[in-house]
C-alpha cells in the first residue's frame, strides 16, 4: 500500500481469542474517528482506511473464548448476591478485578457464550476444600510467580502452587492446590467476559478471559 491510496487489511488474533473491540487507530501520531476515518467489522475483522497519509497503529483488545467454565459454577454479582454462570444475563452488573486500582469494581458482561457441552472436564481442589471445574484453557492468580498462569502449565500450576481468591468482604486471600483431577462427566460449559478487565469473579477466584492485543 502506498500513501495516498486505500488501506485494507484483516484483524485476526490469536487462537483461542475473539471478538476484536476498543480499537484505537493513529495514523502519523494523529487518533482517527470511527465511521469518518476508518471503518472495520468486528465479525469478520475487515479493517479500511479511504487514504493513507501516515504510518498507522492499532491497538485494541480480544475476549478470550478458550476459557470456559462448567454449569453451576457462581459469578460474583455488584449487589453482593452469587448467580449461576449459565443464568448471566447482558444485564447483570458483575463484579470484577481492577489491574489498575487493586481492588473489585463493577462491569457489565462484554460477551456470553452458552450452549455447548462436554463429556470431561478438570476439577480442581484447593487446601480451603473450594473447587472449580473447568473445561479448556484457565488462568489463575498465582501469588508465587505474581501473575496469571495457566492451569494446563505444569510448571507453574501444580500440588501446591499459590493462587489468590476474593473473599466475602472483597479482600485477597491466598489458598494452595491439593488436587487436580480429570473427571468423565457430561456437563454444559460457559464462558463470560467482562467490559474492559475481561474477567470475572466464579467460585471466589478471579477468572482471567482475556488480553490486550496490539498490531502494527
Amino acid at each position: 500500500t502506498t500513501y495516498g491510496s486505500a488501506f485494507n487489511t484483516t484483524l485476526t488474533v490469536n487462537q483461542g481469542y475473539n471478538n476484536i473491540n476498543n480499537l484505537t487507530v493513529t495514523m502519523g501520531g494523529n487518533t482517527l474517528t470511527a465511521g469518518t476515518d476508518y471503518t472495520f467489522t468486528a465479525n469478520s475483522g475487515a479493517f479500511s482506511i479511504t487514504r493513507l497519509t501516515g504510518d498507522v497503529s492499532i491497538t485494541g483488545a480480544a475476549a478470550g473464548g478458550g476459557v470456559c467454565l462448567v454449569e453451576g459454577t457462581r459469578v460474583k454479582l455488584a449487589n453482593g448476591k452469587e448467580k449461576n454462570i449459565e443464568d448471566i444475563t447482558y444485564e447483570d452488573l458483575l463484579l470484577v478485578w481492577s489491574y489498575d486500582e487493586g481492588r473489585v469494581v463493577e462491569e457489565y458482561p462484554l460477551l456470553i457464550e452458552k450452549g455447548k457441552r462436554t463429556v470431561e472436564y478438570y476439577k480442581i481442589t484447593f487446601s480451603d476444600s473450594s473447587t472449580i471445574g473447568i473445561f479448556k484453557d484457565h488462568a489463575f492468580f498465582s501469588s508465587d510467580e505474581n501473575k496469571f498462569v495457566n492451569f494446563k502449565n505444569k510448571d507453574s500450576f501444580h500440588i501446591g502452587t499459590h493462587i489468590l481468591k476474593v473473599t466475602k468482604d472483597n479482600k485477597l486471600k491466598e489458598v494452595s492446590v491439593t488436587k487436580i483431577e480429570e473427571v468423565k462427566e457430561e456437563k454444559g460449559y460457559y464462558f463470560v467476559a467482562s467490559t474492559r478487565y475481561y474477567n470475572i469473579i466464579s467460585d471466589d477466584f478471579i477468572i482471567k478471559a482475556g488480553v490486550a492485543t496490539k498490531y502494527t
